[in-house]
């Protein structure tokens, strides 16, 4: 039978710790990643993906770096409850 983190019996410091850090990072993420609803951002995003860093299609790279962030985070607080 698998444990799952949160029902193991067997947590070590070691283990504490990495959930501390995934969960932080997972809030960071979701975040950081939450500015794709806000489109008073865009304008500033656009211009740095494209004025500064010169990337093609800067619009389309805002929503694919925001789009990653967001769900990315997400993801990774729901890692918390698979098998170990």
């Amino acid at each position: 039978m698998k444990k799952f983190l949160l029902t193991s019996t067997r947590l070590q410091g070691i283990d504490i710790i990495l959930l501390a850090i995934r969960l932080w990072f997972g809030i960071i993420m979701i975040k950081n990643g939450k500015y794709i609803f806000e489109k008073n951002e865009l304008p500033f995003f656009q211009n740095w993906f494209g004025n500064e860093l010169h990337f093609p299609a800067p619009k389309l790279m805002f929503y694919l770096a925001k789009r990653s962030e967001f769900v990315g985070g997400g993801y990774l607080q729901l890692l918390v409850f698979l098998p170990e």
